[in-house]
């Protein structure tokens, strides 16, 4: 998924399919996104999104383990490329999910924080592809990471859309700890 290289296919044609996918994706959650109205929330959008991509994780992983990894070679292209077309609206959600939760005061030091781990992420996830110690391990370990996240952005991000931008810091009892149990 990291790696053009490694799918299968042109690498020049896997870019343009995964720009295509992109922008296609972007434009989708942006008109889910504005039409939906309140019936589509910045938590419904992360989990329907990075559900996806990690159930197309999950998927690679089992095509792995069976060894089914040559005669399905343009499956693992495809669930690749539709998972690297919607991570970029991923990082968007994420920006604004940051900039509708944090107070004025410490906004632009979240978002730095987010920015920078982020980035270790975008670091670390290729040395996933290293670890080879059984085949289809890497998709193993990101699709649990993702499985993670989506649970505990369910558990400790409220809502967001429609609701006033915070000017002030949150008291005790308005803590964003375990905000949708």
């Amino acid at each position: 998924m990291f790696n053009m290289n490694s799918i299968g296919g042109s690498t020049y044609m896997n870019m343009v399919f995964s720009g295509v996918l992109r922008w296609t994706v972007g434009a989708t959650v942006a008109c889910l996104d504005h039409f939906g109205k309140n019936h589509i929330g910045r938590i419904r959008l992360h989990i329907i999104t990075f559900g996806f991509v990690t159930l197309c994780l999950a998927i690679n992983f089992v095509i792995f383990i069976l060894g089914m990894n040559h005669e399905m070679e343009m499956v693992i292209r495809s669930l690749a490329l539709l998972s690297f077309g919607v991570t970029g609206c991923l990082f968007l959600q994420s920006s604004l999910s940051i900039s509708e939760l944090f107070p004025t005061a410490i906004r632009s030091l979240a978002s730095s924080h987010s920015n920078v781990v982020g980035r270790l992420g975008n670091v670390m996830s290729p040395l996933v592809f290293g670890l080879d110690y059984f085949p289809g391990l890497p998709y193993l370990i990101l699709a649990i990471l993702g499985v993670i996240d989506v649970i505990l952005y369910f558990i400790s991000i409220p809502e967001t859309k429609g609701c006033p931008l915070p000017n002030e810091m949150p008291t005790n009892k308005n803590k964003l700890v375990l905000s949708n149990l």
